[in-house]
């Protein structure tokens, strides 16, 4: 009898339509929970969109000012490299210079040191020519200004 009056409600339930009145606002009501649910996703993920449109602008102004800086620094680097051949050049140039004088120094000093050389001899060739004697000369003996008893190797 109970299976036969709930059967009973449960036809006349679906023959007025209430049954699926029920359902129908049950499922619209699910729908727009989920319906609900998707905006709230679809706005969150538009704020996610958004920050990181933010962040990426963000970088790209850090990115833009760390270029600025190093193009700055590479300038400066390029200016103190062309200082740094400029002296360089300079360094060279005085340098090659002190080295020509220095041949020319060096060159004196070996004409000089030849000269010298050159006096030296004739010097020495003037004290043999004037310790001469008869001994190693021409000179006779009788006109020596010292006089060398000559030995005699004759036998008596």
């Amino acid at each position: 009898m109970c299976r036969l009056k709930a059967a009973q409600t449960r036809n006349k339930e679906l023959e007025s339509g209430e049954h699926y009145i029920n359902l129908k606002e049950l499922h619209q009501k699910e729908c727009r929970a989920y319906e609900r649910k998707i905006q709230a996703l679809l706005t969150e993920i538009e704020d996610a969109h958004k920050e990181n449109i933010r962040v990426r602008n963000y970088w790209f102004q850090v990115l833009e000012d760390i270029l600025l800086e190093f193009e700055a620094m590479q300038k400066k680097a390029g200016q103190k490299l062309r200082e740094m051949e400029k002296r360089a050049l300079l360094a060279e140039r005085q340098r090659d210079d002190v080295l020509e004088k220095a041949k020319e120094f060096r060159l004196k000093f070996y004409e000089t040191a030849t000269q010298l050389e050159e006096e030296q001899e004739k010097n020495l060739k003037l004290h043999a020519q004037i310790n001469r004697d008869y001994e190693n000369s021409s000179i006779p003996s009788s006109k020596t200004i010292r006089q060398k008893k000559i030995a005699n190797s004759r036998e008596n």
